[in-house]
């Protein structure tokens, strides 16, 4: 589908408009379509970029990339969605080349950390993600942590 619209927003740049269609779609996902109750909104939010691809006027595919911090050195990548009626078109990996394409940009030097739904595991390694660890339920979900070691044979920027 090349007729997405992608952008990349701080929060405070995020429109009301914005905001309620990623809770939206991130509640739809997570919360209904995966039977997983659990707090969707977190601080985490205010400090994020916010990866929106739009089609139309819908927004169909959505990530946060968490910034390093001194506890943390790693960029971290979460609420990874496409919209369900859209999934297996390839949606999904434009969506992680705009990811790494604003991490690239914004945080060069940056190793990347995800924790991915087991199932989703091998889609992320596509993308250069290896797993990091052993398997762990989050909130009912099997996870397995993953790492891209930027400036390695590995690093998504030479895929692009």
């Amino acid at each position: 589908m090349s007729n997405i619209i992608w952008s990349v927003k701080r929060f405070d740049q995020l429109s009301a408009d914005d905001f309620h269609d990623i809770i939206k779609l991130r509640v739809d996902v997570f919360i209904v379509e995966q039977n997983c109750p659990y707090s969707e909104v977190d601080d985490l939010d205010r400090t994020s970029l916010h990866v929106q691809g739009i089609l139309g006027d819908e927004l169909v595919a959505y990530a946060r990339i968490i910034p390093s911090n001194v506890t943390d050195p790693h960029v971290h990548i979460g609420r990874v969605i496409v919209k369900k009626n859209i999934r297996g078109s390839g949606v999904g990996h434009q969506l992680m080349s705009q990811i790494m394409l604003a991490v690239i940009d914004r945080y060069p030097d940056s190793n990347v950390e995800l924790a991915a739904q087991s199932q989703l595991t091998d889609y992320y390694a596509k993308h250069g993600f290896k797993i990091i660890g052993e398997e762990y339920p989050w909130d009912g979900i099997p996870h397995k942590d993953m790492l891209l070691r930027r400036g390695t044979e590995n690093d998504h920027k030479r895929n692009l």
